[in-house]
């Protein structure tokens, strides 16, 4: 039905965005797609559900002889940022189940609930986390505060990272942690193989791209924070914790003191001077939640800077569409010796049109590189400053500028491939023109040159 198809999934993205173009539909009932309407989309052969969510956007281009629509929107999470908590939760402590239970889950709007009516009808906890750790969680909300924000602020609180997955369920825990999928990951670890040399053995990789990025490594982190205790100054209690680079690194240092460290690879380094990098944290109450800071800082800059991105071949692999979050094997000559043999996939990107056909495009990053985020229980007593509330505030609005600035570019990129091959399109369809009156027109020719030819052999 689809002459052009994009279907995102980002583990790192709340709120996945998707695209649909049809050329050439004037028998289609279009007054059915509407923005603002709920949309599932399913992967034809398998009946799988690929996303289910909300159109954004329905743009029209109406021409002598072709109508175009382009309809594109996210999952059901981008309701989730788009809406604000109420303002009387403002300032006020939350925990993890009253959040889901009053703002998150879906509710029938009946006039004496006070829920708020949402879209989203389950969030699965990873197994292992206890309805007592969500109900012990608190934390803060802010003025304005995006239900996403609140659903990722408690769950980090608790030391877990929240995902949307494409059908609009919400999971807590940890996402690359494959024995929380059983029902959704393929019977055996798929196989992503490029190889130049001929052993009787099918590719199924079209093309990797190899990503090294070394601008934010640095061969170590250093956190330092301040916590007022038994009344002294700030000043007098201040501590630090470190985290070197497993790549360049085979120490590190908490409390200034030199220990082994047992991640290390490899002493290899991609720059040949040392790189520090301080951050102040004012919310770090010890020195074993800095240096865990630390290491988060530096595990995250590893996974950004050393990634793949594969094009596959069709979308499913083992009667399944590809999803982020599984372990994957790399079985390739074509990159640099010494590459890890594990990845996990991060991002899912399926892609039909006519330039590519069929394929899917998964980031990865190498597996065992991800860290949980650091466990910040808030309580009571502790007062956030003004100072940290504008920080968090500049935090969320520069990244909420990050994000739109992105999805800005990516439409742009989908409008300019679009925009081309309807132009070639134009192209084809007028050549095709030209050469049918070309045709009719030589035929007419050869008939009245037949004619002349029949009235002179009459005369």
């Amino acid at each position: 039905m689809f002459d052009q198809v994009e279907i995102d999934s980002d583990i790192f993205q709340p709120a996945d965005s998707w695209t649909l173009t049809i050329y050439n539909v004037p028998a289609l009932p279009m007054n059915g797609f509407k923005a603002g309407r709920p949309i599932q989309l399913v992967e034809a052969n398998t009946r799988q559900t690929v996303l289910v969510g909300f159109i954004d956007t329905v743009d029209e281009e109406l021409t002598d002889g072709q109508h175009l629509v382009e309809l594109s929107g996210r999952d059901l999470t981008g309701w989730l940022v788009d809406v604000s908590l109420p303002l009387e939760k403002s300032g006020r402590y939350i925990n993890f189940l009253d959040l889901v239970k009053d703002y998150v889950l879906w509710s029938d709007g009946n006039v004496n609930d006070n829920r708020l009516m949402s879209p989203i009808a389950a969030v699965l906890p990873d197994a292992g986390i206890t309805e007592a750790q969500l109900r012990a969680s608190s934390f803060a909300v802010e003025p304005g505060e995006s239900i996403w924000t609140a659903v990722q602020k408690a769950a980090e609180s608790m030391g877990y990272y929240a995902w949307s997955e494409p059908d609009g369920t919400i999971r807590i825990g940890n996402p690359f942690n494959n024995t929380q999928q059983t029902s959704n990951k393929p019977d055996k670890t798929p196989v992503l193989r490029l190889m130049r040399s001929n052993d009787g053995r099918r590719n199924n990789v079209l093309a990797l791209h190899h990503h090294r990025d070394a601008a934010d490594l640095f061969s170590e982190v250093r956190v330092v924070g301040q916590h007022p205790e038994d009344g002294k100054p700030r000043a007098t209690n201040s501590f630090s914790g470190r985290a070197a680079n497993p790549l360049n690194r085979t120490r590190t240092l908490t409390n200034d003191a030199p220990v082994d460290f047992s991640g290390s690879a490899r002493s290899s380094t991609q720059n040949p001077y040392p790189r520090l990098k301080i951050i102040v944290d004012s919310q770090c109450d010890d020195s074993q939640m800095a240096t865990a800071k630390a290491e988060k800082i530096m595990a995250d800059a590893i996974m950004h800077s050393y990634q793949i991105r594969a094009t596959m071949i069709g979308w499913i692999v083992q009667g399944r569409v590809w999803q982020p979050g599984w372990t994957v094997r790399l079985e390739t000559d074509v990159l640099p010796p010494g590459h890890p043999r594990d990845w996990v996939i991060t991002r899912r990107t399926l892609i039909k049109n006519e330039q590519q056909g069929t394929v899917t495009e998964l980031t990865l990053m190498p597996a065992g590189v991800w860290r949980q985020p650091v466990a910040r229980p808030v309580t009571m007593a502790h007062k956030i400053t003004d100072a940290e509330k504008q920080a968090r505030k500049d935090e969320r609005r520069a990244a909420a500028r990050a994000r739109a600035e992105k999805r800005k570019r990516e439409r742009a990129n989908t409008k300019a491939a679009s925009s081309k091959l309807r132009a070639a399109t134009k192209a084809k369809r007028q050549a095709e023109r030209t050469a049918k009156k070309n045709a009719e027109k030589q035929a007419r020719e050869r008939q009245a040159l037949a004619e002349i030819r029949q009235a002179v052999r009459g005369m």
